[in-house]
């Protein structure tokens, strides 16, 4: 098989100006010092640090949880970490740009599964055409020889006349996508294929279900007693908590609707 540093590689959009110590280093290799010295050096600078973050998380990235703020005013956090001593057959992908996310779940054998996964949310990067997109992926595995599928699910907030809506797409059921409204109400299309409507503190959450969390459990573990959503921040901790104590991997997207 080819070099797998070559297909696990993040692509990082290039930003100017960039810091002397930047220029020769790829993003997804510096220290958790240097980088957050370089963001601060571009946030003094007037930059947008955000689109340094990378679009991809396939397990190399220095730091594990990333936040963005997506083209369409919604703050998304991705999340990508493997259980101790192992590798994350999971892929996060956010698109500032395109206001897109999704959660690629390779199947297979493991460093297969990685790399497969890793393949699908690039070209989710990529291209903003969810057909497009799936067709150059599977003709990268191609290429690469990489003896994997994967399940994944894909979502894309679209605006029309001042109201938003989810677009969203799946593949296989390895990765549970729900969307609630503030009272923690599940929120579906009216038919397949049909855009789900958002209102202001709705929000998504993808989770692989290697995680081991079922509809049910994502629900306990965001909503107060009182009846409506804890904060994204509190949902994420207890998220990564649960998982710490089960001893799994975690891969999960939490978006608030604003």
């Amino acid at each position: 098989m080819e070099d797998s540093n070559l297909a696990r590689q993040i692509t990082v959009p290039e930003i100017q100006p960039l810091p002397k110590e930047a220029e020769q280093i790829p993003f997804d290799l510096y220290t958790k010092t240097t980088r957050s010295k370089i963001l601060k050096t571009l946030e003094r600078a007037g930059e947008d640090v955000g689109v340094l973050k990378p679009h991809v998380l396939d397990g190399n990235q220095v730091e594990p949880e990333v936040s963005y703020h997506i083209r369409s005013g919604e703050r998304v956090v991705a999340h990508l970490e493997p259980s101790p001593g192992h590798v994350n057959n999971d892929a996060v992908f956010v698109g500032t740009k395109k206001d897109a996310f999704a959660i690629v779940h390779g199947k297979g054998e493991t460093g297969e599964a990685h790399l497969a996964a890793a393949e699908y949310a690039k070209a989710f990067d990529r291209y903003g055409n969810l057909v497009q997109a799936q067709h150059e992926a599977q003709k990268r595995v191609r290429e690469h020889q990489i003896r994997s599928d994967v399940s994944f699910a894909y979502g894309k907030i679209i605006e029309r006349d001042n109201k938003k809506y989810l677009l969203s797409g799946n593949r296989g059921d390895d990765v549970i996508m729900a969307v609630y409204d503030e009272y923690g109400a599940d929120k579906k299309a009216e038919s397949e294929g049909a855009l789900i409507p958002l209102e202001k503190g709705d929000r998504i959450v993808m989770i692989s279900k290697e995680m081991g969390l079922t509809p049910d459990d994502i629900f306990g573990l965001m909503l107060h007693p009182g009846g409506k959503l804890k904060s994204a921040r509190t949902l994420t901790e207890n998220i990564k908590k649960y998982a710490q104590e089960k001893g799994c991997g975690q891969a999960f997207v939490v978006v608030d609707i604003k």
